[in-house]
């Protein structure tokens, strides 16, 4: 088996050829990449904000996902208000903390090896 498995390496052609002949490994390089755009895309600019009346010109503000969720309290009238905290709770929950949970529970389930028995309980678990 040894043997077997040293000359599929060397004569596997690299990493493409893994890539095509290799479902799991082509799984498990979406799911990192998926993981490394999901968190950039929280990093780059998402929208800006131009304030402009008839008076004149107010400001330009750019935000990214992180920072709005940092900007949040400061928008309001009582930043420190439940209210205000719970809105700012609810953003981050939704807006990037059960994107990236539900990544990292994808790339457990993908990355360890996890008996047939305990993913037949985990399905049952994420069906109820």
């Amino acid at each position: 088996a040894l043997g077997r498995l040293t000359q599929r390496s060397v004569g596997d052609g690299g990493f493409l050829a893994q890539f095509r002949q290799r479902p799991r490994f082509r799984m498990s390089c979406c799911l990192v990449l998926a993981m490394v755009l999901v968190f950039g895309g929280c990093c780059s600019p998402a929208f800006e904000v131009e304030l402009d009346t008839p008076f004149g010109f107010l400001g330009k503000s750019e935000f990214t996902i992180f920072s709005l969720a940092a900007r949040l309290p400061g928008l309001t009238e009582h930043p420190n208000s439940f209210a205000t905290r719970f809105g700012q709770a609810t953003y981050i929950v939704f807006a990037f903390a059960t994107v990236h949970c539900h990544l990292v529970i994808l790339g457990v389930f993908m990355f360890a090896r996890i008996s047939d028995e305990y993913l037949r309980l985990a399905a049952t678990a994420a069906r109820a």
